[in-house]
């Protein structure tokens, strides 16, 4: 379980509970691994993050937490290659696995560790790229001696791929023999559609490649009919027979919800802008506000009090 930026273990495993615990329903044996990404962020390092009014990073701020720096250009980008190694690492540990579940930054991640796991084939290909392109990606030395056999399938949410020309001998000749599912939001504004055209066309390969459109954003989509197809892919996937179940009465796993800062400000401002407008109040003029939950949208039972004329917001206790 391979998580995205700004995140980690812990987070993603709150924000995928529910599909974890279906999985773990059609699938009683199934284990799970939860790695953290060992680039340690700074809230400077995050687009939009503002120190003043999210609090500070140790004291209130989520677990910041990435596989290798967005901000960096160079070849491979900082902590790409310690990432390798972290995963490596859980491979040998703990597996073998059948699969990977990624969302994000982490779908470049599973990607890579699919295409390395074909062994062989995948070495044989970066040989043949290196003798006709100098800067290439280099292949990973802790994926060398690891024995593992490919992966059975990966299920990535918000998918990524590695787009630059020294990359590509990881996704061509041969194609990944991994079954990929590509869930991708309709209105993610991280990841546009060039992008994930591009993922498809490299991660498509002649085993089964489904690809899932869910209505929404940059989230992983826990409601049943996206819950369903994922399992029903993996069944298909892996030959395995899953045991008889309704996914609708599976009841979820106790966890907490965390609100993602940037949806709730820029809603907060949406309500000022309201009120500004003369926007007709409501009884009391209190508003209750909707943040989005990278898995579910929560509405806080605290009220928010709107003082007309002001734009200003206050949350109550």
């Amino acid at each position: 379980m391979l998580h995205g930026y700004a995140q980690d273990g812990n987070t993603f495993y709150r924000k995928t509970s529910r599909l974890v615990h279906s999985i773990r329903a059609a699938y009683p044996d199934a284990y799970f691994a939860w790695p953290d990404g060992p680039v340690e962020l700074h809230t400077a390092d995050i687009p939009g993050f503002e120190t003043g009014f999210y609090g500070s990073q140790d004291r209130n701020g989520p677990g910041l937490r990435a596989w290798f720096h967005l901000r960096c250009v160079a070849n491979p980008p900082t902590g790409l290659m310690k990432s390798l190694d972290v995963i490596a690492g859980v491979l040998k540990r703990e597996g073998p696995f059948d699969g990977i579940i990624a969302f994000s930054q982490g779908t470049l991640l599973a990607g890579i560790v699919a295409s390395l796991l074909d062994g062989q084939a995948r070495q044989a290909a970066f040989i043949d790229a290196s003798a006709s392109f100098a800067d290439i990606f280099q292949y990973p030395e802790a994926f060398r001696e690891l024995v593992h056999p490919p992966l059975r399938f990966s299920v990535l949410y918000a998918t990524r791929v590695g787009r630059e020309p020294h990359y590509h001998w990881l996704y061509e000749k041969p194609t990944i023999s991994t079954p990929f599912c590509l869930v991708n939001g309709r209105w993610d504004p991280m990841v546009e559609y060039e992008e994930q055209s591009a993922a498809l066309d490299k991660l498509s390969n002649h085993k089964s490649c489904a690809s899932i459109e869910h209505e929404g954003g940059h989230f992983v989509p826990t409601d049943d009919v996206n819950t369903t197809l994922v399992v029903n892919f993996i069944g298909n996937a892996t030959s395995l027979r899953p045991q008889s179940y309704g996914i609708a009465t599976v009841r979820p796993l106790p966890h907490s919800r965390a609100v993602d800062p940037h949806e709730l400000r820029r809603r907060l401002e949406g309500l000022k802008n309201a009120v500004r407008r003369g926007a007709p109040s409501r009884s009391e003029n209190k508003f209750s506000v909707e943040a989005i939950d990278d898995d579910n949208t929560m509405r806080f039972r605290t009220p928010i009090s709107l003082r007309r004329g002001t734009g200003s917001a206050t949350l109550g206790r």
